[in-house]
């Protein structure tokens, strides 16, 4: 006969056993949050590798270390031409849109300061970004947007390290998987080599996926600009499409610099500009997503929102970024190992019952 004692110091060491782990999680999320993320991003980057790489293996029977040096070979021939050929004019347009955007905002500031309401608005705002509490707000708020983007060197070392990162998991992706496997008990190996298939193929469909809608973002944002008349249509183009690799908040704050820029020139281009996002983004929404969605991965909108401003909160930008990601882990992690529901597996049950039957009276 099972001791009741027994059984409730089980359950309250079961309860401590999982409080610990989570206090452990805990602990290494905040003190090696950053270094998590980058290993994750390299993660990422390797999987895209990695499903390139296979397209070409399947498609034209290469081997698979041929096609990885022929997809890394083509990503850095096409960055280069990218910067040979558009480098100029891009960074010109870059320098010209942090000019713009800064003289912009100082404009924005002193017109806000004007209004009871207006003030009121940047009580709320940041120090930094010219907010009640700072001593120069136009100062900060001129200083805000160079200093964003001009932090390119430290995001250029961190590409740098994914980069470096996901071309050593691209190339033998099996070794990392099975040395993290062996910290799992044996009997749980099988059951963890098919959640991090699922995870592989998760995240290879969600940056296919986004890719595509990068793409034509980016592309429809500056032919749309371009046919307004609006200056730099490039670096916006450019901007909106990369902006869009966060979806929702990305897809809304490509639209601000480019309808602050169309600001400068008259408020009707402004109006003319916001519209022309608008319909982009209701193009992408309700067309351009449905489509891409069918082959990937399909995300609540609000649970995609609450992650951002969950992890966003809690690891800054890099969280924002890789939130979409993670979450999308997340719900292919908990559907890979849910139980399946009872009535579902009757059914199975019942339909290869009837088939076996079939088969059994077909051969007599």
């Amino acid at each position: 006969m099972t001791d009741p004692r027994a059984v409730q110091l089980a359950v309250i060491a079961g309860l401590l056993r999982w409080m610990l782990v989570l206090a452990v999680v805990g602990l290494a999320l905040w003190l090696l949050g950053d270094v998590l993320l980058t290993v994750f991003a390299g993660v990422l980057f390797a999987v895209l590798l990695h499903g390139l790489s296979r397209l070409l293996h399947r498609g034209l029977k290469l081997p698979f270390w041929l096609a990885l040096t022929i997809v890394v070979l083509t990503m850095l021939s096409l960055v280069g031409l990218l910067a040979w050929y558009a480098g100029p004019q891009l960074a010109d347009q870059v320098s010209q849109l942090r000019t713009a955007l800064g003289g912009e905002l100082k404009q924005l500031h002193g017109y806000l300061g004007q209004t009871q309401w207006g003030r009121f608005v940047l009580a709320q705002l940041p120090a930094a970004m010219g907010g009640s509490g700072s001593g120069s707000h136009a100062a900060n708020i001129a200083s805000f947007v160079p200093g964003v983007l001009g932090s390119v060197f430290g995001v250029l070392g961190t590409l740098l390290i994914v980069f470096v990162a996901g071309l050593y998991f691209a190339v033998s992706p099996s070794v990392y998987v099975s040395g993290a496997l062996r910290l799992l008990p044996a009997g749980r190996r099988g059951t963890g080599r098919r959640l991090a298939d699922r995870l592989g193929v998760t995240l290879w469909h969600w940056l296919a996926g986004q890719a595509v809608d990068m793409l034509c973002i980016g592309i429809l944002s500056g032919v749309g600009l371009a046919l307004l008349g609006v200056p730099l249509p490039l670096a916006l183009g450019v901007l909106a499409g990369l902006l869009n690799f966060v979806p929702y908040i990305g897809a809304i704050t490509g639209s601000v610099p480019a309808i602050l820029i169309a600001l400068a020139q008259s408020p009707h281009q402004a109006l003319y500009v916001a519209i022309l996002y608008a319909v982009i983004q209701g193009f992408e929404g309700n067309v351009l997503a449905p489509i891409i969605q069918r082959r990937a991965v399909d995300l609540p909108p609000a649970l995609t929102i609450l992650s951002q401003t969950f992890v966003g909160a809690l690891f800054g930008l890099p969280g924002l970024v890789l939130a979409t990601p993670l979450v999308a882990m997340a719900v292919a992690a908990v559907q890979e190992l849910q139980p399946e529901d009872k009535p579902e597996q009757d059914e199975r049950q019942a339909s290869a019952g009837q088939q076996a039957k079939r088969q059994a009276e077909h051969a007599a």
